[in-house]
């Protein structure tokens, strides 16, 4: 945990826009990952003065002052007469990661336990695709792996508030589906199996980060009014309920992305800035890009994530305020356990009054700006049962219109 913490656009300023503007790296993220030993401000002084050289040149600066991001599976190659669970099991090894040991200047937040990335160029931690690889891990007896996880992603709540997309500075304006709450079930259940007692004290560990995560997709909910129904990522509902919506801290160029950002933004003018915030909130969704955003599905452009209420995030949000009423329950704290159990219940009657469609059987998103349900029909409609919020036998098969 001895890398520092960079900060692209404050610590790099003009650097770190002209490499990207540069156009000289297909992929913006293998600039933006890159690690340095030397402090930014040093890196930054040697720019000012070397680019006013005749024959200067950026990407022999570039290699000079910095390392491309190591990865572990760049010489990896699958072996194909292997059954499928054996080539998962040889994976693990290849994907994880330990806390770093060495100084170095980088984006990447250090985090205090091993952890599982993506892989290819996602060389971090990231929330909701954790939760997938974590059934994974347990169908491999990597139990332990998976507590450090949880862990870690503990670990960022207690020190941002909220679990970031992934482990990287330039994340921390967004976070990801709420999958926290799953993941601690998960646990939990796993523990329960061979000794209940361990399940509970895991449940009463973790439940103070669950309700510190809450907060953070609740935040200025008292800003909502009848007038101005939006703030962040909570709405304010017709019948005084409130829901929840993706949404970004920040409406910046992404870091990742940041020349794509910057030349559709600047071809939009003004309007660039509210289309910005759509896409970044389309990656707190995790749905980076589905046409399920779009005004009109073939123009990214029309894209108005923060104009929908997703019918998924509610029903996450909805298992977290249940797990935050059985952590208080188990804690013996009564009253603050039946304060949950009304936010979900008044939750579940604002899902089933804005979202449920009679017609199709099926729950929908809803676009509060013109208060009525989105009739596109996706895997979405499929969460409510996912989160044992909603009985699938009532629901038929194929929506109708």
């Amino acid at each position: 945990m001895r890398n520092r913490l960079v900060f692209l656009e404050i610590d790099f300023q003009e650097l770190f826009d002209d490499l990207h503007k540069s156009g000289l790296w297909p992929d913006g993220k293998t600039i933006s990952d890159a690690v340095t030993l030397d402090a930014p401000a040093v890196v930054l002084d040697h720019y000012r003065e070397e680019k006013k050289g005749k024959n200067f040149d950026i990407k022999d600066f570039f290699y000079r002052h910095f390392d491309e991001a190591p990865t572990l599976a760049h010489t990896y190659e699958s072996d194909s007469s292997l059954p499928i669970e054996e080539h998962i099991q040889n994976l693990w090894p290849i994907l994880s990661r330990d806390p770093e040991e060495s100084d170095f200047y980088s984006t990447l937040i250090p985090l205090p336990y091993p952890y599982v990335v993506p892989g290819g160029r996602f060389n971090e931690i990231y929330y909701w695709d954790s939760y997938f690889t974590m059934l994974g891990l347990l169908e491999s007896n990597e139990t332990e792996m998976v507590q450090h996880m949880i862990d870690n992603f503990e670990h960022m709540i207690q020190k941002f508030g909220f679990i970031p997309n992934g482990n990287r500075t330039y994340y921390l304006g967004r976070s990801q589906p709420p999958f926290f709450s799953l993941m601690v079930k998960l646990l939990v259940d796993h523990l329960n199996i061979h000794d209940k007692e361990a399940g509970k004290q895991a449940l009463l560990r973790y439940g103070s980060a669950l309700e510190t995560e809450y907060a953070f997709w609740m935040k200025d909910s008292e800003q909502c009014t009848a007038e101005n129904p939006a703030s962040k990522r909570v709405v304010r509902m017709p019948n005084g309920i409130l829901l929840n919506r993706y949404f970004d801290n920040s409406a910046r160029p992404r870091a990742e992305m940041y020349r794509d950002d910057r030349e559709l933004t600047e071809s939009l003018g003004e309007k660039g800035k509210e289309t910005l915030l759509n896409i970044r909130a389309a990656c707190e969704s995790g749905w980076d890009f589905s046409s399920r955003w779009c005004k009109d599905p073939m123009d990214l452009s029309t894209i108005r994530t923060t104009e929908i209420i997703p019918v998924d995030l509610n029903c996450l949000l909805y298992h977290l305020e249940e797990m935050i009423a059985k952590y208080y329950s188990i804690a013996n704290q009564e009253e603050k356990a039946n304060a949950y159990r009304v936010k979900y219940v008044d939750r579940r009657l604002a899902m089933d009054t804005y979202f449920w469609n009679e017609t199709t059987k099926y729950y929908h998103d809803y676009l509060f700006t013109e208060q009525k349900i989105r009739k596109a029909f996706m895997q979405r409609v499929c969460s409510p049962c996912f989160s044992n919020y909603a009985d699938p036998s009532k629901w038929r098969v194929v929506p109708k219109w």
